[in-house]
């Protein structure tokens, strides 16, 4: 099995950067370029920020799927680098990127959450999780403590970040505390019962009502109000601080990681003339459903993007593809990762299930 990373753009509109994974099988004497996952990322100065990931569910072996993705997002993490702030919105939705796909499923919110938490374990020494279904830190257990921590983080906004729709919505209006809950549980409101915003909750807002909210409104109001948010209070913020030290990460495939930067002459010039929306949509248009028909939707997604810089010239692109088609799965997703890493892991190597007699 071979895979390929066709297609990294950098760059793109504003400080987004996508990533798109690509899987090469070959099935008789056909090759099929099987996109596997994708990623929207957004960088600011020392921050990263995870704002989407999507699987086609078209990687054989199927069994190692989740295991190939988690390692795609480590490298992604280790390749563009932060220094203090990696975050991420945990939210479960049937398709973020790839559309047309009719056997998606819904994950479990709290699985997803931990799923995301031990990613973030890797990457990071202080590791955060802050939803409706599940508040837990590195570094202690008890909410109270996790609330101030993040009450004296550093507030960073994203693009298509709830932290940033809040603040928005709290400058704008400018009520008082309890015009403010009102108004916010009333657009944070969930039809489905099992999402309902947690009774202690709600009476620690109404504890704070007496405050008036400005724009130095206190922290740990803030993060109590997101919980309620309709755009929130199905999912959650896993945040890491405190990078683990270059010595430790450096460890993760070395030579790969070479070979890609060599690359990055050809993959930069692909991004310039590629805005970012263009790209989603033609992936949005794309139909990912078998092999036969991703495989005739990439193509074309990659002569669009190709054919408009005149500058790309056919030996890059040649000398690019050579590369791309020569890395082996194992090159890619085998990490060489610190031991004292690795044996606190267990997301890059999957257990073998014991069968019940």
């Amino acid at each position: 099995m071979l895979v390929s990373l066709s297609i990294i753009h950098f760059e793109c509109t504003g400080s987004k950067q996508i990533f798109f994974l690509v899987q090469k099988l070959k099935k008789d004497v056909k090759i099929f370029f099987t996109p596997v996952a994708a990623a929207i990322i957004e960088k600011k100065d020392t921050a990263l920020f995870i704002e989407a990931i999507d699987t086609t569910g078209l990687f054989e072996p199927r069994d190692k799927q989740t295991y190939f993705t988690q390692s795609f997002i480590l490298k992604i993490i280790e390749y563009l680098g932060y220094e203090n702030h990696l975050e991420c919105f945990s939210h479960p939705k049937p398709a973020m990127i790839f559309i047309k796909k009719n056997d998606k499923y819904l994950v479990n919110p709290k699985k997803l959450l931990n799923y995301w938490y031990k990613i973030f374990e890797i990457a990071c020494q202080n590791v955060i999780c802050w939803s409706n279904y599940l508040k837990k830190a590195t570094f202690t257990s008890d909410e109270s403590k996790i609330l101030q921590y993040l009450s004296k983080m550093d507030m960073t906004y994203f693009d298509d970040d709830p932290k940033r729709k809040l603040n928005k919505f709290l400058i704008e209006k400018h009520p008082m505390d309890q015009d403010l809950i009102v108004e916010t549980e009333k657009e944070g409101s969930n039809p489905h019962e099992d999402s309902k915003q947690p009774e202690e909750f709600s009476n620690d807002l109404q504890k704070s009502s007496t405050k008036k909210i400005t724009d130095s409104f206190d922290k740990q109001d803030f993060f109590r109000i997101l919980l309620t948010r309709r755009d929130f209070n199905a999912g959650g913020l896993v945040i890491g601080q405190n990078k683990r030290v270059t010595r430790e990460l450096r460890h993760i495939d070395e030579p790969l990681l070479r070979n890609l930067s060599s690359q990055m002459t050809f993959i930069e010039k692909i991004a310039v003339n590629c805005e970012f929306e263009v790209f989603l949509n033609l992936i949005h248009q794309g139909d990912w459903c078998n092999l036969e028909r991703s495989d005739q939707s990439l193509r074309e997604i990659i002569s669009k993007i190709t054919t408009k810089d005149e500058k790309i010239s056919e030996k890059e692109q040649s000398d690019a593809l050579i590369f791309l088609e020569n890395l082996s799965f194992n090159e890619f997703a085998d990490f060489k990762v610190n031991k004292t890493i690795e044996q606190s892991s267990t997301v890059l190597k999957p257990r073998k299930r014991v069968q019940k007699q």
